[in-house]
């Protein structure tokens, strides 16, 4: 963007491109919340994980994987569809997707963690 804007004439330096970034996730953070406390509460949630490869990431090679995480309601008229990256593989992040559980999921949760990184489902 900052060579787009210099080819018209206007100095707009990365760090300040950065910076609008930042304060408009943070002014767009309750429109993420919303539905994101709505497919919480719906009692259903679809959640797949897809292996992405970035070829220019930091800290990272070419070669390494991330994650694309969706969650999905069961709601056919009106699902709420959410997305979430991670540059890594973490059960932390899939646990915090997911909220606070109630008793009657946490074992099939427990199960789906589980096959993700071969801990006992007993440990969760």
């Amino acid at each position: 963007m900052e060579i787009i804007f210099k080819r018209m004439g206007i100095h707009l330096p990365r760090n300040t491109l950065a910076n609008w970034m930042i304060k408009s996730s943070e002014c767009l953070q309750p429109l993420y919340n919303l539905p994101n406390d709505q497919l919480l509460d719906s009692g259903y949630i679809d959640m797949d994980e897809t292996r992405v490869q970035v070829l220019k990431e930091p800290d990272k090679t070419a070669e390494s994987l991330s994650y694309i995480r969706v969650r999905k309601t069961g709601d056919r008229k009106h699902p709420i569809i959410l997305f979430y990256y991670e540059s890594g593989r973490s059960t932390d992040v899939a646990a915090s997707l997911l909220g606070t559980i109630n008793a009657t999921c946490k074992p099939m949760i427990a199960r789906v963690i589980t096959a993700l990184d071969g801990k006992k489902a007993s440990q969760y």
